[in-house]
């Protein structure tokens, strides 16, 4: 079971993956041209998202994933952003 648990980042960004686990982003900066964004992945686990402050240009997204379990973005600035549609097996 793959995790990604990345902390104090400057950019992230994840895309076209298969992640038998979880994805962590957590108390990270990002440059003011960087983002931090995930598209097109399979996430078995969770994402949790939470106390990053995102790229004043590009912020921060999700693009078109399938998620297993639950997706939690917390006290983030500014809030991620969803574009085309993040599927979530969790109800």
């Amino acid at each position: 079971r793959s995790n990604i648990k990345a902390t104090d980042m400057s950019s992230f960004g994840v895309s076209r993956s298969q992640i038998g686990g979880n994805i962590q982003l957590t108390k990270s900066t990002m440059r003011s041209d960087g983002s931090a964004w995930l598209k097109s992945n399979r996430v078995e686990g969770n994402i949790n998202l939470s106390h990053n402050i995102l790229g004043e240009m590009w912020g921060g997204g999700f693009f078109e994933n399938s998620v297993g379990g639950n997706v939690r973005c917390t006290k983030n600035s500014p809030e991620f952003q969803m574009y085309g549609e993040t599927k979530s097996r969790v109800k």
